[in-house]
């Protein structure tokens, strides 16, 4: 999905249509010279019940801006429609219940949250009936209000996106807190997280520092000045804003797809610092340099011990990926349903957790494109949970396909098998009749014939590596 940039107008229109055009106007060339996926924002309050009464005639900052830049709904659709027409996208802020209808007039494309309206759960409650993408700016907020704030949207990660945001105005460097974006991302695994910025115009720093960290949305509050009008501390002028798209861009380009396995043009490099095999009085050494015209250094490791070129190394790329714990294991078993060379296409790692004379409760690790062939459980039925990936499976020739979270109750004596359409990890849970444990019967005779030591092995997990069992 490609990153989005919200260009946050908010009351630097002034409140003056032709103004807020002009805003759109340049935000709609950077747009397309730096080839974004972009929108504007508006907010929306409908000032007539949104500010108490008592308030009117206060000296309150806000009450003033919001009274002296008012729009009204045709206005905001002249700027929507001249956003559309420049190629934008229209998102709009909901401050207030009375602006739903104003929001759902303009038929904006995406909806947002501001950092205030977080536990303002009634407005919530509200916002909730709106079925468009929506984005929770995250300021100010704990953990458990940012919980709390998704049970009340019931939007899943799929139409919301969080955002850090700092809620300083300006916000200074020091205080960005630019590591909550990784914290965002551990704690809210499957949301897009993003990053709401109001640091000084002249920062570029904060926007490569957030991409890194995994930010895959990007506001910023855009202003226009005049003979007039003054901008406030932490909006950007065009010249500004393109400063921070530059930035952007550059850091973009040390982003590579799949960037740990594209590295082919270093390996021509390291090469000419590699030791080689020569051949020195009729006996293979290793020496300076790489010599091209023998087998590779690493060959002479890989081959002495084939499982676990075959078998362990795989199994153990796939724990590191998915980030499983094997500390607290019962047994862990690599099972090779046609021997060890055939272990990435036919397998899995059997990882068990639990035991006992009633209860087996164990996980099953399969490597992408891995099957695990068809058998069944003559003494007990299995409950399947997928934790992580998606595996196609055929119960009794019947095609099913769980993805993350379903489950599955396997009967017995239901023939199944499982195919990994990505690295995935089965949780399977039994209830057993008898208490000694009977071996899976496979259809295919040819795996019945082997031995269980022929298809099966017992390894160990120490200091967080697999290995042979001692």
């Amino acid at each position: 999905m490609k990153d989005l940039f919200i260009f946050e107008m908010a009351n630097n229109h002034q409140g003056c249509v032709a103004h807020g055009k002009n805003i759109i106007r340049y935000c709609s060339e950077l747009t397309r010279k730096y080839n974004l996926n972009a929108c504007i924002k508006f907010q929306l309050r409908d000032l007539k019940t949104f500010v108490a009464k008592s308030a009117l005639n206060s000296n309150l900052k806000y009450v003033d801006r919001f009274l002296s830049t008012e729009l009204d709904l045709n206005q905001f659709s002249e700027l929507t429609l001249f956003a559309r027409e420049c190629g934008l996208k229209v998102m709009g802020t909901v401050f207030d219940e009375e602006s739903i209808s104003s929001f759902n007039s303009l038929n904006l494309d995406y909806l947002k949250i501001a950092s205030c309206s977080i536990d303002d759960y009634p407005l919530l409650e509200e916002l909730s009936k709106i079925d468009r993408p929506t984005f929770l700016s995250t300021g100010g907020a704990s953990f458990s209000d940012i919980s709390k704030a998704i049970s009340v949207l019931k939007k899943d990660c799929k139409k919301l996106t969080l955002l850090h945001c700092v809620s300083l105005y300006p916000t200074p460097f020091e205080k960005l807190n630019l590591h909550a974006i990784r914290d965002l991302k551990n704690n809210f695994k499957n949301f897009r997280i993003g990053f709401s910025s109001h640091e000084l115009p002249n920062e570029i720093r904060s926007i490569q520092i957030a991409k890194m960290l995994g930010a895959q949305v990007f506001e910023k509050h855009v202003a226009l000045e005049t003979d007039e009008i003054s901008k406030n501390k932490y909006s950007v002028n065009p010249a500004e804003l393109e400063d921070w798209l530059k930035s952007y861009s550059d850091i973009l380009k040390s982003f590579t797809e799949n960037s740990i396995e594209n590295k082919e043009f270093e390996k021509i490099e390291l090469k000419k610092l590699s030791r080689g095999i020569h051949i020195e009085d009729g006996k293979e050494v290793i020496k300076f340099p790489w010599n091209p015209e023998i087998k590779h250094v690493s060959e002479l490791y890989s081959t002495e011990d084939s499982f676990n070129r075959n078998v362990i190394t795989p199994i153990q790329e796939c724990v590191f990926k998915l980030g499983i714990k094997l500390e607290n294991t019962k047994s862990l078993e690599a099972s090779f349903h046609y021997g060890e060379e055939q272990f990435k296409n036919f397998g899995a790692f059997l990882i068990t957790n639990f035991k006992s004379d009633s209860y087996l409760k164990k996980q099953i690790l399969m490597i992408k494109g891995q099957e695990h062939p068809e058998h069944l459980h003559p003494d007990r039925s299995e409950l399947i949970t997928v934790l992580n990936g998606q595996i196609e499976c055929l119960f009794d020739r019947e095609k099913v396909v769980l993805k993350e979270g379903q489950t599955f109750l396997i009967k017995k004596n239901m023939k199944h098998k499982f195919y990994a359409l990505e690295d995935s990890l089965i949780e399977e849970f039994s209830y057993l009749e008898e208490s000694l444990i009977k071996n899976s019967i496979y259809t295919d005779k040819k795996i019945e014939e082997l031995n269980k030591q022929d298809r099966k092995r017992t390894l160990t997990y120490i200091n967080g590596i697999i290995s042979h069992e001692l």
